[in-house]
């Protein structure tokens, strides 16, 4: 009687140890699966970071040439009125 209880302990306690192993090689697996995500986030984050200084200086572009545009529809303007004043004289 007291051996079959002992038998029974010790198969509970076999068990509870295959699970906890179980369980240990799971948490081993999402630990590894999220150091696996923070390192893909980490590379996103660089390239947003990237990209973000790419749409900084291309927005510094558009605004320099919308000035120059700018300056050159103001010399075409004057320009025309020149031309317009020319044709008067002849």
């Amino acid at each position: 009687m007291l051996n079959e209880l002992l038998q029974q302990l010790l198969n509970e306690v076999k068990n509870i140890n295959e699970k906890l192993s179980s369980m240990d090689t799971e948490i081993k697996t999402i630990n590894q699966r999220l150091k696996n995500l923070e390192q893909g986030q980490d590379r996103i984050e660089q390239k947003l970071n990237i990209t973000h200084d790419q749409v900084f200086r291309n927005t510094e572009g558009i605004n320099s040439i919308k000035e120059e545009i700018g300056i050159l529809e103001a010399i075409t303007k004057e320009n025309t009125f020149d031309i317009t004043k020319l044709k008067l004289i002849k």
